[in-house]
């Protein structure tokens, strides 16, 4: 992280990083070592962590069952000492819980009554052990298709403080045509604004494009054309990139002309935080 932040010339405002519901060691202990150093400014930093907690036990890829964690199976073992951690924490914090629900889920785990009365669950007992720095974070996929389901995967405005969604362009990884950076935001953007989801502040929970196999530059400029599109949707407050070929290729780290054209993105006064 901070290599990066060297080679940019601008240190993050956010760091996103991924937990298991095994509440054991790096994977499931938050936050861990690398955050708190990360996030306490002892490079002379100021990082907001952005950490989304799932219910996949990593390793294993054993899945806990929504209905078990609304049920109060893993209030003592998992989510209470949780939220007494991130209490002590006293730093303001992004929490999303199984992103990407309503898109990524095995039928074992339940439906979207059964992930909302989790989620509202898992808050209940952070509101009691008074873990008030948490920013409820509700991440989804974000994908024209998967409309019809999103609705009822909202935990309601009562629980959730920010609305999360993850654009990309995955072009030929996706058998997917070309998206441009306002193509692929607006899209679901818009779709929010219409149905309701128009008073919440907005976050880019991942985001990315892959290369052209045929258009050497067209990566790099993906990027010099991120800030202009993100003008576009004002109720979009952060975004968090998602530099990672685990699923499609979305790295700005492989070629010198892509970092520093993300980098060029990442210092606009547009996306930095202003002190004054």
């Amino acid at each position: 992280m901070t290599g990066i932040e060297s080679d940019i010339g601008r240190e993050f405002d956010i760091i996103h990083r991924y937990h298991d519901f095994s509440n054991k060691g790096s994977q499931g202990i938050f936050p861990d070592q690398w955050e708190r150093r990360l996030a306490n400014g002892e490079d002379g930093a100021d990082r907001t962590l952005l950490l989304n907690w799932t219910t996949r036990i990593h390793g294993s890829d054993e899945r806990v069952s929504w209905q078990q964690v609304a049920s109060g199976a893993y209030d003592e073992s998992v989510i209470r000492p949780a939220a007494q951690r991130v209490k002590e924490w006293d730093r303001p914090i992004f929490l999303a819980f199984d992103h990407e629900a309503e898109g990524n889920r095995r039928p074992t785990q339940g439906d979207g009554a059964d992930y909302v009365a989790a989620w509202r669950h898992i808050y209940e007992i952070f509101q009691e052990v008074g873990a008030d720095n948490v920013i409820w974070t509700w991440i989804h996929v974000g994908w024209i298709g998967l409309e019809h389901t999103v609705k009822s995967f909202y935990p309601g405005d009562e629980y959730v403080d920010w609305i999360g969604y993850d654009p990309f362009n995955y072009y030929v990884c996706r058998d997917n045509e070309w998206r441009s950076p306002g193509e692929a935001i607006g899209r679901w953007y818009n779709w929010l604004q219409r149905n309701g989801f128009d008073h919440k502040p907005i976050l880019l929970g991942e985001y990315g494009t892959v290369a052209d196999p045929e258009n050497e530059w067209a990566q790099a400029e993906w990027y010099r054309n991120l800030v202009p599109a993100l003008r576009k949707f004002p109720r979009i407050r952060a975004v968090a990139h998602f530099n990672t070929h685990k699923v499609c290729d979305t790295r700005v780290t492989t070629r010198p002309d892509v970092l520093e054209a993300w980098g060029e993105a990442g210092r606009h006064p547009y996306v930095t935080i202003q002190n004054d």
